[in-house]
């Protein structure tokens, strides 16, 4: 499986386990963070991350869910991570985006059963998704909750394009769909941890932070 980055800040300590699931062409990898031993299990979240992001950047934050006695599900989407390290970085749309994870949705329900509590968490442009489940999703019923940080709903002034930008993406999106940009997203909006900040800028998992345009035009208007 994945060898952790060297340059990450964080080492677990609750190591997850880790599996490559395929699903309708791509090999999905996922992690799953057991609840420590000793520690009462009250239920199971399932985690969407952000744009550009994967699980190590979730490293600390799934150590102090698993801690306080929830599982953590997670998986690299499509177009991001160990998913796709290489030249499909990027290729996925609004239908892979919730289609995927009606799929891990369905897989992790089998797996608790109806008893146990199943949440769904999301960060930026993964708390923009998480809600949109909330309010879409096909088994959003089965949640007990949903919660999310930063979630991407709106962008700020400083980040968000122009009108003519905009209008000329849309344009663009529809004839080459797979065509790459590189966000040049501002570091500083990203994390005031100066490792972390070390980390995100010297990772090839991560930067540059590119996505094709239908990926961009979706998640702006999702």
């Amino acid at each position: 499986m994945a060898k952790q980055s060297e340059l990450n800040p964080y080492t677990p300590k609750n190591p997850p386990v880790e599996e490559v699931v395929s699903y309708n062409g791509a090999k999905f990898h996922t992690s799953f963070w057991n609840v420590p031993e000793g520690v009462v299990r009250k239920g199971r979240v399932i985690f969407v991350h952000g744009f550009s992001e994967y699980e190590e950047v979730y490293y600390w934050v799934f150590d102090a869910i698993s801690a306080g006695g929830y599982e953590v599900f997670f998986f690299d989407q499509r177009g991001a991570g160990h998913t796709d390290p290489g030249s499909t970085r990027g290729y996925t749309n609004e239908h892979y985006v919730f289609d995927d994870l009606e799929f891990f949705m369905e897989r992790n329900m089998k797996e608790v059963g109806e008893e146990t509590k199943l949440f769904m968490a999301g960060h930026s442009m993964g708390g923009g998704i998480a809600l949109n489940y909330g309010i879409k999703g096909k088994h959003r019923e089965r949640l007990s909750g949903i919660y999310v940080t930063g979630p991407l709903v709106k962008l700020h002034p400083d980040s968000l394009p122009t009108g003519l930008v905009i209008a000329l993406g849309k344009m663009t999106a529809k004839i080459f769909p797979r065509m790459k940009i590189n966000t040049d997203l501002d570091i500083d909006y990203i994390t005031s941890n100066e490792d972390y900040k070390n980390f995100i800028l010297n990772d090839p998992l991560q930067v540059p932070m590119v996505g094709t345009l239908k990926q961009l035009q979706d998640m702006l208007a999702r």
